[in-house]
Order: C-alpha cells, then structure tokens, then sequence
C-alpha cells in the first residue's frame, strides 16, 4: 500500500502537537517538582517520538526526497534539524542511563534536561519549516 508523502506529514504534525502538549505537561511536573511523574511522562513521550521518527518522518521524507527536485536550503535545514533531533534522543538516553545508575553525571543534569528540551524544540521548530516546503 502506498500513502502519500503529504499524508504521512500531516499524520506527523498531529503526532508532534500531541508530544507538545505532553512535554509541555512534563516540563510543568518538573517545576513542580514531581519528578517521578516528569520521569514517567518522559519515558513515554521520548519513544513515542522514535517510533514517529521511524514509522511517520523517515518514510515521508525519503518519499519527498525521491521525487522533489534537490534545493539546497532545504537539505542544509534538514540536516540541522536532524542533528538537533538525534542530539535529543542521545541526551534523553544519557540522562536514563544516569538516572539508572549506568553511567555518572559530570554535571548538573538539570542543565543536561534543559539542553534536551532546547535540542528538541529547535528541531520542532526545524520541522515546522520543512512541513511547510513539503506542503507547499
């Protein structure tokens, strides 16, 4: 079965306006100190977020690639925002390792948090610019 490259993007779009909504909830459990639940959220919502990247953005994308014509912005934007994406996904693994007791933290995880959520909104923001070529 085949599916349109602008149908799984949109599929995309609700699923990241979903993991705002919880994330925005789990940065609000973290100022508020309950940190077990923050943790319970982020243990849910981060690999959500790689399932989406595997099942939603990697198809859409290689779909797109394959049958646009090649624009050089696109692919420098697109490559940026990979490397936020990836560097949120390597922080959320650091910090559970951390938190697991697997490895130890040389610095203020707290900073290391702020940094994750900071990488992934960055790539959010990325996204939105790449969904909106994509529709266009």
């Amino acid at each position: 079965m085949v599916v349109d490259v602008r149908t799984l993007t949109v599929a995309n779009l609700i699923i990241q306006l979903l993991l705002v909504m919880i994330i925005s909830g789990a940065v609000y459990l973290a100022k508020n100190r309950e940190t077990g639940r923050h943790c319970t959220v982020m243990n849910i919502a981060a690999p959500v977020e790689i399932a989406a990247v595997a099942a939603v953005m990697f198809p859409s994308m290689v779909g797109y690639v394959l049958h646009e014509e090649p624009r050089l912005v696109f692919y420098l934007v697109m490559g940026i925002h990979h490397t936020f994406g990836i560097s949120a996904i390597m922080l959320w693994i650091y910090i559970n390792l951390v938190f697991r007791g697997i490895m130890t933290m040389p610095s203020n995880l707290r900073t290391v948090m702020k940094l994750a959520l900071a990488s992934w909104m960055s790539s959010l923001v990325l996204g939105l610019f790449l969904l909106i070529q994509v529709l266009s």
